[in-house]
């Protein structure tokens, strides 16, 4: 994939990605999701996630826990 069509890519998936984190507290409120599907967490939940997948990539050599 050349850098133009890359860059195009992640603008997109940002976007989508700032979309679906602004309306998870507008779904929790309607009552559509419970907190445990949207994964609600604060900083040492959201710390411990990424130690997590750290630690995956560091223990299989594989880029996607930490990329997922």
């Amino acid at each position: 994939m050349g850098l133009l069509p890359a860059l195009r890519e992640g603008i997109a998936n940002t976007g989508n990605y700032a979309g679906i984190v602004l309306s998870l507290p507008v779904l929790l409120f309607q009552g559509q999701i419970t907190p445990e599907q949207a994964q609600v967490s604060g900083p040492v939940g959201i710390a411990q996630m990424v130690g997590g997948a750290v630690s995956a990539t560091i223990d299989t050599g594989f880029w996607f826990p930490i990329l997922r």
